[in-house]
């Protein structure tokens, strides 16, 4: 009962003396609110692309339904409606909008003209210099035009291939819809079977990994206050083997509070995967962290060394991990860094057994790595 005690004692006292700190204090606080912040902004009408949209005849329907499909869909393309085709192209012009969707009068009849003689312009569009984004909301607009134009050529073959001309809108509309089911053509899950919510935010997407990159950087900013306290030597007057163990300690220590702040902000932002599956990924993630960083800071034998290899780590991290997209680059780089594993994890409940390996491999090294570390300085100690 007694070591149970001491070792919550210094964890109390370890985690004292960053909170006297107020530039750690920053890190906790701020997550929160920068994961409620993206979760806010997620919400509202944005994208990575504006498309302006004019109706010339506002009671045409076909035209009424692609404009609302179009402003109404779940997309990264924002589309906003404007009052006329000038109004359209000048906000293209002025940047506001990378492209402009004229439609014309009778988009039906243009649809009808079209699946019967295969040519006609149905809608001009304006556009800014060409890039992939314009590429990709050329097809969003086709992929809306479909059902109207399939519609158009549905119509078309039954009154010039099967000469059916006595059947009302109403009944063509109905025969149309009657080939139509409600199951999804494709379909998106993990590899462990559970379902991918494919309608969710791009801009929260990123920010698992965003948090799990902050709560690493939480880690190596104990590593900088480590060679401090060893430079100052503030516990020289502990056995070798607590010396040893203390910094890995220490980075848990500083790594708690943000990890509790992160489980919050992914509360809060809607990319929750439950209290047990979170906790069991926070517990193992948060030593891993731990250890990764007393190995770096072993490896390193300056200050400055480690301070400037931070920012190196943290372009790795968002490169080789899959935090905005999984790509198979760098692939050793991959399976050394430790929110890779994290972020595999929450994908896959199977890629808990490759993160208890790389846990149980991380601590034979740091044991080693400690040991290298104090041998490197009593000999720096002896020449002085």
């Amino acid at each position: 009962m007694s070591s149970i005690r001491r070792f919550f004692l210094w964890y109390w006292l370890l985690t004292k003396r960053l909170i006297k700190r107020p530039a750690y204090l920053a890190v906790p606080l701020l997550i929160p609110l920068f994961a409620a912040a993206v979760a806010l902004f997620s919400k509202q009408d944005s994208g990575v692309l504006t498309a302006a949209i004019y109706l010339e005849d506002p009671e045409d329907p076909v035209a009424c339904a692609v404009a609302d499909r179009l402003l109404n869909g779940d997309s990264i393309l924002r589309c906003v409606q404007v009052d006329s085709a000038e109004a359209a192209r000048e906000q293209v012009r002025s940047g506001y909008a990378d492209a402009a969707w004229l439609f014309g009068s009778d988009l039906g009849a243009g649809f009808d003209a079209f699946a019967r003689y295969g040519s006609g312009g149905i809608i001009t569009v304006a556009e800014r210099e060409d890039n992939i984004f314009l590429m990709i909301s050329r097809e969003k607009l086709f992929a809306m035009l479909y059902p109207e134009l399939s519609f158009a050529m549905f119509r078309n073959y039954l009154v010039r291939e099967m000469g059916i001309e006595d059947l009302s809108e109403e009944e063509l509309r109905d025969y149309y819809a009657s080939g139509f089911t409600a199951e999804e053509l494709i379909r998106f899950s993990y590899v462990d079977g559970s379902a991918v919510d494919t309608g969710g935010s791009y801009l929260t997407a990123p920010l698992r990994g965003i948090l799990s990159l902050l709560l690493l950087l939480s880690g190596l900013a104990s590593g900088m206050y480590c060679y401090r306290e060893e430079r100052d030597e503030s516990f020289v007057w502990l056995p070798a083997a607590q010396r040893r163990t203390l910094p890995v300690l220490c980075h848990i220590t500083a790594m708690v509070p943000p990890a509790a702040a992160v489980l919050a902000a992914l509360a809060m932002s809607g990319v929750w995967l439950g209290l047990g599956r979170e906790l069991m990924m926070m517990l193992l993630f948060v030593p891993a962290c731990a250890m990764f960083c007393e190995i770096l800071r072993c490896l390193c034998p300056r200050e400055e060394h480690y301070g400037a290899l931070i920012p190196i780590l943290a372009v790795a991290i968002l490169v080789f991990c899959p935090v905005f997209v999984s790509m198979n680059l760098g692939l050793p780089l991959r399976y050394i860094l430790p929110p890779g594993y994290y972020l595999r994890t929450s994908l896959s409940t199977k890629a808990l057994w490759p993160m208890l390996l790389y846990l149980a491999a991380l601590i034979p090294l740091t044991a080693l790595c400690s040991r290298l570390r104090e041998q490197l300085l009593g000999k720096q100690a002896g020449k002085l």
